[in-house]
């Protein structure tokens, strides 16, 4: 997660309106300040479907426009029919 986090505030600089930063984090360990407020969040499955099932964060899933799935290696495993 650390990794790709340094990649993306690397690789990207522009800072659309609403938004406070370009890349947050939000893992079971770590959460940054604001993570929902920045264009580009880093999690972890889990994390994620956490956060899509938690009522309060309605108005933040709604703004989703894209999600990049790098778990699809789990599909087909035992505990990838969640993800399927």
């Amino acid at each position: 997660v650390n990794q790709v986090q340094a990649e993306i505030k690397a690789r990207f600089s522009k800072c659309y309106r609403g938004a406070n930063k370009i890349v947050g984090v939000f893992t079971r360990d770590y959460r940054d300040p604001d993570f929902l407020k920045a264009q580009i969040l880093v999690t972890v499955p889990a994390c994620l479907n956490i956060l899509l099932l938690t009522a309060e964060n309605v108005k933040w899933a709604n703004q989703i426009r894209h999600i990049i799935f790098d778990e699809v290696h789990c599909i087909g495993e035992q505990g990838g029919e969640v993800w399927e």
